[in-house]
This record gives structure tokens, C-alpha cells and sequence, in this order.
């Protein structure tokens, strides 16, 4: 997301575009943009819980 900036900010961001979808294809994308970042997480509060 660098690109988007004109400092060094972006590193921790992410761009959607829906503009063009209809409603059924925006939330099936919301579905599994939500179930992934669930999984990420989950996966990262485990590993930090074992050191």
C-alpha cells in the first residue's frame, strides 16, 4: 500500500475494491477476507503463547 503514500505509512494497510460486484459476490468476499483473517489471528496468538 506504499503506492497510496506519499511518507513511508502503508505497511500495515490493505485496499478493497468492490465497485463492480454486485451484493452477493461483496459478501461471499467479506466471508472469506473475515474467515482468513480469523485463522491469521488465531495462528499468531498461539505462537505467542508458547515462548
Amino acid at each position: 500500500m506504499r503506492q497510496f503514500y506519499l511518507d513511508q505509512a502503508g505497511d500495515h494497510h490493505f485496499r478493497l475494491s468492490c465497485s463492480y460486484l454486485d451484493p452477493e459476490r461483496i459478501e461471499e468476499g467479506v466471508r472469506r477476507l473475515t474467515a482468513f483473517l480469523s485463522e491469521e489471528v488465531e495462528c499468531r496468538s498461539d505462537s505467542g503463547s508458547s515462548g
